[in-house]
């Protein structure tokens, strides 16, 4: 923290330097029907830069139909149309609604309490699983969204309310009723929507994406660790965790996990009970094939003990040319009777911060302008170590090849890595090419 006054100096000097888009906004798009609501405004403060953003806190709603809620940072767009990302918040509680559920939910919130029953939840019967549920606040803003913000582009978060009940179906009509809110901005440039997740959040960007609106289709998007076949997803989650797991107690464990995810899937595609029949098409690899029109980053550990990878392969093998994939890998077969319930379940695996600047650089370069410089915040010591740990890998047989565009990435020359390691242990900012320049030199 001692030297966030060195960092809020840079970037207010790059912010003085961004140019204004030179885009066109997509014509031909047909009216939407949602009525958003405003109710709240006020000031938010970016720690990254230092400056502070206007929000709005809304509601979005679909006359006869869903109603969702979502936080709008809109860009300064008095020199330009200007891009924008939306972020699906599957879990985060919502505090500016009225709606009786969210205010039941938010009273019964105790910081001492990891999980909660699943009241609301679909098919919810004695013996069901529970669901986490945190108060959101300012700082949940996620480092994806600071990032843009500082790049004077807009961010709207959609909160899909995981606790609230709800389907599958639901979800992804969260993201796309967020989707048809940027389309009514005027400031917004529709040709340059980018749309991030992660987790169950993924599963809504891809699919949110694949149903978006044809005025507001985004044209890029990033999703870690998703769900992306939620055919083979239940089958996992109902009966593959069987021949995965010995051990019946976390076996039981486990079970319970995914029950509420179980549920909520079936709630949109069960077709019969008796026989017990599913439809999953309109959440399968072919409807994806078919309906995708977002060019997809997607991140994806080989080790994730609670999204299968063998999700996100099968994904970039069915839609090689909109899905590219970036993998951590590993030596040997995952072990689900010893390995923690995790995305990242070995340290520090794809962490946090590194995966946010495959991220950020991703949606930046082809988001932004031509000649628009791009910054990214990182911490020296992680890349470092995850450099080395893909070199190691590599010389042990892994395939790393997934690494390879992200290089390209790297160094474009649009791209600054601003080390955000506590002073004096920080680089000052370089090239995001001298970081690839570095891992080629590796041993």
């Amino acid at each position: 923290m001692k030297n966030r006054p060195c960092v809020l100096s840079f970037f207010s000097v790059f912010l003085a330097c961004l140019l204004p888009a030179a885009a066109s906004t997509s014509a031909g798009a047909p009216a939407s029907s949602l009525v958003p609501s405003i109710i709240r405004e006020g000031g938010y403060l970016n720690w990254l830069n230092g400056a502070v953003y206007q929000y709005q806190l809304l509601q979005l709603s679909e006359p006869g139909g869903r109603t969702t809620y979502a936080i709008w940072l809109p860009p300064n767009s008095t020199s330009g149309l200007r891009p924008a990302v939306l972020i699906t918040e599957p879990y985060m509680e919502v505090d500016w609604s009225t709606d009786p559920v969210d205010l039941a939910w938010a009273a019964r919130f105790n910081h001492n309490l990891p999980f909660y029953p699943d009241v609301n939840g679909p098919f919810v019967n004695p013996t069901s699983g529970p669901i986490s549920y945190a108060l959101w606040n300012p700082g949940d803003v996620p480092p994806e969204g600071l990032v843009c913000l500082g790049h004077n582009m807009g961010v709207l978060l959609v909160f899909e309310r995981f606790y609230a009940g709800g389907t599958v179906a639901d979800n992804v009509k969260d993201t796309t009723l967020g989707l048809e809110f940027l389309q009514e901005q005027s400031g917004i440039d529709l040709n340059h929507l980018g749309i991030f997740g992660e987790s169950w959040g993924g599963f809504e960007a891809i699919y949110g994406a694949a149903n978006a609106p044809a005025g507001a289709v985004p044209a890029f998007g990033v999703a870690r660790s998703p769900p992306s076949d939620l055919g083979q997803f239940y089958q996992y989650a109902t009966q593959g965790l069987f021949s995965l797991i010995q051990d019946q107690g976390l076996l039981a464990q486990r079970l319970s996990f995914y029950d509420p995810y179980v549920r909520r899937i079936a709630a949109s595609t069960v077709t019969s009970l008796s026989p017990l029949s599913f439809d999953f098409s309109a959440y399968g690899l072919n409807f994806l094939q078919t309906n995708l029109k977002t060019k997809f980053l997607v991140l994806h550990d080989q080790w994730d003990t609670l999204v299968p990878f063998s999700q996100s392969v099968a994904l970039v093998t069915a839609a090689p040319n909109q899905v590219q994939g970036l993998w951590y890998p590993h030596v040997g077969a995952i072990d689900y009777n010893s390995l923690p319930l995790s995305h990242e379940p070995v340290s520090p695996g794809m962490a946090p911060g590194n995966a946010s600047v495959f991220t950020c650089v991703y949606l930046l370069e082809r988001l932004l302008p031509l000649n628009a410089p791009i910054f990214i915040p990182y911490r020296s010591s992680d890349l470092i170590n995850f450099f080395a740990y893909m070199r190691d890998m590599q010389k042990q047989g892994q395939d790393i090849s997934s690494l390879v565009p992200r290089l390209g990435d790297l160094a474009d020359s649009r791209i600054v890595m601003v080390d955000m390691t506590p002073a004096p242990g920080n680089f000052p900012p370089l090239p995001g090419s001298l970081w690839t320049a570095y891992f080629l030199n590796l041993p």
